[in-house]
């Protein structure tokens, strides 16, 4: 029975492992996409100040916050945004991999 146990939690440690590494590199990879398992998201847009935009999901075992900064392109009808930064905190504490541009 302990057995049984034993192998139930290292596969679970196991999973949990190979689905945070694959949301690691498919984040870090792809500066826009979102995480597949989105618990909670805050977005944190000020109405007065349309320059700036940060986005932050909760997700399963971590947190991804990006960061975004209004594009030359954009116009009045079109606001469009350019990543400027991204960070993901595992268990919203360790950080496993951060960038800025």
């Amino acid at each position: 029975m302990k057995k049984k146990l034993f192998i139930v939690i290292v596969s679970i440690i196991i999973v949990f492992g190979l689905f945070i590494l694959e949301e690691s590199i498919r984040l870090e990879k792809t500066i826009y996409s979102r995480p597949l398992i989105v618990f909670k998201t805050d977005t944190n847009l000020d109405a007065n100040d349309l320059e700036y935009r940060e986005e932050v999901y909760y997700s399963l075992g971590f947190k991804l916050t990006r960061k975004y900064l209004k594009d030359e392109k954009s116009s009045d009808d079109n606001v469009m945004y350019r990543a400027i930064s991204g960070e993901l905190l595992l268990f919203n504490k360790f950080r496993l991999w951060s960038w800025i541009s």
